[in-house]
């Protein structure tokens, strides 16, 4: 290598991003909680790349689950690669290093927010969604306060109560009603279907009638309910 490349190498601008903690719901990684239509990693990708980031190394525990999620990511221009912890010790001491177990808002020296519950996991979406805290970007158009689609014929206002983020390629069968509720792409939901303060994996068809509230629905089909004693708090 040249003294040119090497220069080129020494001055390109790397960041570390931090993955290792599992999440209080769902068995998956706390990386990969969604947040606002967005997994917490995704979120950390995006302010690495308004930073004018090059290089990107990801230290998980989870290596094939944040592979399969990161292949999906808007990387860009990222040169990235994933590694296992025992790596850390090898990071370059200048490297910029996030933590991918936390969302904090730009430009922030704070500690950042890690849900601890799923009623902080819902509570943590909708501050997003309503803007009081700060993330690089929401994806999906803002059509009213609190409410944006990635899918402009996917529901109105009559459908939606609160906040909402409705996924690409989601539907609303017309009499459906959903309230402070997060869908992912492609959900499906049927119709006298009520929704409140839910989050929807992915992919899942909610059948006609349901009525749930305070759920999370993972991309298994699985309903991850508040135990009893977060459900009892949150009713006081």
């Amino acid at each position: 290598m040249n003294a040119s490349a090497q220069d080129t190498d020494r001055d390109t601008v790397e960041a570390v991003i931090v993955a290792l903690e599992v999440a209080p719901v769902g068995a998956m990684p706390m990386a990969l909680l969604p947040v606002a239509g967005k997994s917490i990693l995704a979120h950390r990708i995006d302010e690495l790349r308004a930073l004018g980031i090059a290089r990107l190394t990801i230290i998980t525990a989870f290596p094939r689950t944040v592979r399969a999620m990161a292949d999906a990511l808007p990387l860009y221009e990222l040169d990235w690669r994933i590694e296992m912890p025992s790596r850390i010790r090898h990071v370059r001491q200048r490297a910029l290093i996030l933590s991918a177990d936390r969302l904090s808002e730009p430009a922030t020296a704070g500690p950042g927010i890690a849900p601890a519950s799923l009623s902080d996991l819902i509570d943590l979406n909708l501050d997003v969604l309503r803007g009081g805290f700060a993330v690089p970007h929401v994806p999906g158009l803002r059509v009213a306060p609190g409410i944006y689609l990635e899918t402009l014929d996917s529901a109105t206002p009559a459908n939606i109560r609160g906040c909402a983020h409705i996924g690409d390629g989601a539907s609303l069968h017309p009499t459906a009603r959903i309230a402070d509720t997060i869908l992912g792409a492609g959900v499906r939901i049927g119709a006298q279907v009520t929704l409140d303060r839910c989050i929807v994996a992915p992919g899942i068809r909610v059948p006609t009638g349901a009525r749930l509230s305070g759920v999370f629905v993972l991309a298994c089909g699985t309903v991850v309910r508040p135990p009893p004693a977060e459900a009892v708090r949150r009713a006081a």
